[in-house]
């Protein structure tokens, strides 16, 4: 390495540079985004230690009342905490805490209201943590405001601890804070699981149970025969993730559509089926740019699957997308992108209609990256 290109900097004179406050800034240098960044900061932190506060207040008064000062409560649901900081204008919003002891696990619901909302729901199987909790990468520019609520409501519940696995089995109740007592609850009725889709997400079909998972999550509960509906008329896709579950996934497109998308976390492409065929999609931010191939046969899709999803990619990758059903583009977060195709081609290059459908790809990206930093300029 040549040292002659290497610049070495002495930290120690500009630490003192930056304690001079008399010293003036030249030009040339914007970091503003960094003041910006930690303005967000700074309002998440203000947040956070507010709903903590408001969050403490009610459940001590609540654990208390129940005469519950034995167990432990934890957050149940952070992700849906960081969702409310990022989605919901600085809206304080309630937290669900969860405790247990020998007998039974406990659920404590912390709901804000304002009174220009509809009621929240709570979803009590939506259990993580905060070692799952990932600040986004884009953080907009947001009030430093913070809203009050007009009111808290607490909500607790109750179940068998033995028994939680099999939880619309098991019995369940609610604290009547007015009588001070226990009263049993159908927990189909506050759920909306049914004991036939329970069964199927703690079975041993652990496709068919992200498939549930999935469907609940995107359209609210349902009943068993809206499941079967949507079962039947995606079975195609269903088979397909059965066979390729290792390193597919599956998402909703529609409330009517599922569609196979790679398991790992980057963008490019999607399978769909229509009028008896599988559809190879290359796809950007959900939307489909191109279908590259159209496949009747199962194992014909399952083996282009393995060939394009099923390998390791390097760290950084954001995009693969199919430009055939034999050749696939990557593209990696610095820019870098390579063309894939099949060893036995004899000409190590794009076909014409690879090579249109790779240069419409990266138009698109382009021109979304191009409106994005437009926009940013704008706001500024």
């Amino acid at each position: 390495m040549n040292e002659n290109n290497i610049e070495t900097i002495d930290m120690t004179e500009m630490q003192k540079g930056r304690n001079n406050n008399n010293e003036k800034d030249n030009g040339g240098l914007n970091l503003s985004f960094f003041d910006d960044m930690e303005n967000t900061f700074n309002t998440y932190r203000k947040f956070c230690q507010e709903t903590r506060d408001m969050v403490k207040d009610a459940a001590k008064n609540a654990i208390a009342k129940a005469g519950l000062g034995h167990i432990t409560f934890s957050v149940h649901n952070a992700d849906a905490f960081k969702d409310s900081i990022v989605n919901n204008k600085l809206r304080l919003r309630g937290v669900t805490l969860s405790g247990r002891d020998e007998t039974y696990t406990y659920i404590l619901a912390i709901v804000s209201r304002y009174e220009d909302e509809a009621e929240d729901i709570f979803d009590l199987d939506d259990e993580d943590d905060y070692d799952d909790l990932d600040i986004d990468e884009d953080l907009d520019e947001m009030s430093d405001e913070i809203e009050y609520p007009d009111n808290v409501q607490i909500t607790l519940f109750k179940y068998d601890s033995v028994d939680e696995v099999a939880l619309t089995s098991s019995k369940y109740f609610q604290y009547d804070f007015e009588f001070s007592k226990w009263i049993p609850v159908n927990v189909e009725d506050i759920s909306g699981i049914t004991a036939k889709q329970e069964s199927i997400l703690t079975g041993n079909d652990k496709e068919l149970s992200r498939v549930l998972s999935v469907c609940i999550d995107g359209l609210g509960p349902m009943t068993n025969k809206q499941f079967e509906n949507l079962l039947a008329g995606n079975k195609p896709i269903i088979d397909l993730y059965k066979r390729t579950s290792r390193f597919t996934d599956i998402e909703l497109y529609d409330p009517d559509t599922i569609i196979l998308i790679p398991s790992m976390q980057y963008e490019g492409l999607s399978v769909s089926y229509e009028d008896g065929t599988y559809r190879l999609n290359s796809v950007f931010l959900g939307e489909v740019i191109e279908t590259v191939a159209k496949i009747k046969n199962i194992d014909d899709i399952e083996n282009v699957l393995i060939e394009m999803v099923d390998k390791q990619f390097y760290a950084d990758t954001i995009v693969v997308t199919p430009l055939s059903s034999k050749a696939f583009y990557v593209i990696r977060s610095d820019g870098a992108s390579e063309f894939f195709y099949p060893a036995d081609r004899k000409k190590p290059a794009p076909t014409d209609e690879e090579r249109r459908i790779m240069n419409e790809y990266t138009k698109y990206v382009n021109e979304f990256y191009a409106r994005e930093v437009a926009g940013g300029e704008e706001e500024n």
